[in-house]
């Protein structure tokens, strides 16, 4: 059997491409594999092989490119990938998108007869209204219910996607959940001889973390507004801010206005191999989403050791369980995440509870070569061009 994927960017290291490029390195344990992206890192592919996809580019449009990139990019997959087919048939197509399942997939999937999956990374409609222009919006009521409808297969990455994947046109019986993996050497800790938790830190107080982009379905505005009644209550405490975003200045502005900026530093955009340390220094990483479906961080800090405070919204309550290796607290409620911190800076033995807890929760469950292995067992019951589910040897 042979797999195609489809993604856009695996050129960079955006998170979605990420997963892809594991999503290649995993399934060409056990099929040909070939990956269609309009450009490609040296990162390990593992056996797939590589196709460029030569897309023309709107960026000059700026924050009104998103629409035409993608239409493009999909319209390019579809040309590159019947031509490929010309020489050598695909078994199954797995589209790392909504808009690529829907130009692409559907459209394959009739014409030669290729199963197609959709391989779901989050769904826009579940993130806090004014998130996304218009046009892309628009975009994506148009392609989300012919994705679902029109792929043999569905993952999503957390149960708690389930059910929208199901309203959305997909058959409940073709929806899977497949989580992704974490891997220590993507964040730089590959050598565990070199950890060390709590190392050189001159930051007063408890050290807490955020990692990620500063947009506004990840809450960090809350965060801040916590720590303002951290403060107030005369506790000591610092925040790292790692990540970049359109609402960094506003977030400044924000840090300023409650005087913060002695407890609070905004270090700018990180390479994910450089964040190993950043976890391994902080007590506490906190993830104040207001919608997350399966956030990488949350596994990374995890596998690091250290403890995750994060809202109980999306998929992470299936990977943070409350009390055992972090905290579950309410979207939107600084005041929870001020108590629950404060509760945590005091009593050291839960502390070190969530500590040893940590690594155990998602190592090796949350592992790559086991995520692999989910992904093949559900493609086994795909039949392939013949009509025959494919049997490994």
């Amino acid at each position: 059997m042979r797999v195609a994927i489809a993604c856009p960017g695996c050129g960079d290291w955006g998170s979605v491409a990420s997963v892809a490029r594991k999503h290649a390195k995993e399934i060409s344990k056990y099929y040909d594999c070939v990956v269609f992206s309009d450009g490609f890192l040296d990162a390990n592919l593992g056996g797939a092989a590589k196709v460029k996809v030569n897309s023309r580019h709107f960026n000059f449009l700026r924050r009104f490119c998103h629409v035409p990139n993608e239409i493009a990019f999909a319209v390019c997959v579809r040309r590159h990938v019947l031509s490929y087919f010309g020489k050598k048939p695909i078994d199954v197509l797995l589209c790392h998108g909504h808009v690529l399942a829907a130009i692409v997939g559907s459209d394959i999937r009739v014409r030669h007869d290729i199963s197609c999956g959709l391989v779901v990374h989050g769904d826009i409609f579940e993130r806090p209204k004014r998130t996304y222009d218009i046009a892309l919006t628009v975009l994506y009521k148009w392609a989300t219910p012919i994705a679902y409808k029109n792929s043999n297969l569905v993952m999503v990455l957390a149960s708690s996607m389930v059910e929208g994947a199901i309203r959305n046109g997909a058959a409940a019986d073709l929806v899977y959940v497949i989580p992704n993996g974490v891997d220590l050497e993507d964040i730089g800790l590959a050598d565990s001889r070199s950890w060390s938790h709590g190392g050189e830190n001159k930051r007063k107080g408890f050290r807490l973390l955020y990692v990620g982009r500063l947009a506004v379905e990840k809450g960090i505005d809350v965060l801040i507004r916590s720590c303002a009644l951290l403060r107030d209550r005369n506790i000591q405490f610092s925040l790292d801010v790692i990540g970049e975003g359109r609402m960094r200045p506003d977030l400044e502005r924000l840090v300023s206005s409650f005087e913060l900026e002695d407890r609070i530093r905004f270090l700018g955009h990180y390479h994910k191999s450089k964040l190993g340390p950043h976890y391994l220094t902080a007590d506490l990483v906190c993830v104040p989403s207001r919608s997350d479906t399966f956030p990488s961080v949350v596994l990374e800090s995890l596998a690091a050791g250290t403890p995750v405070l994060a809202s109980n919204v999306g998929g992470i309550p299936s990977i943070v369980k409350h009390n055992w290796n972090g905290l579950l607290v309410p979207s939107e409620s600084p005041e929870a995440v001020a108590r629950e911190i404060s509760d945590l800076i005091s009593n050291e033995h839960r502390l070190n509870i969530m500590q040893q807890a940590a690594i155990a929760s998602v190592v090796p469950k949350y592992t790559w070569d086991r995520i692999g292995l989910r992904i093949r067992d559900v493609l086994e019951k795909l039949p392939n061009r013949s009509g025959v589910v494919p049997k490994l040897q």
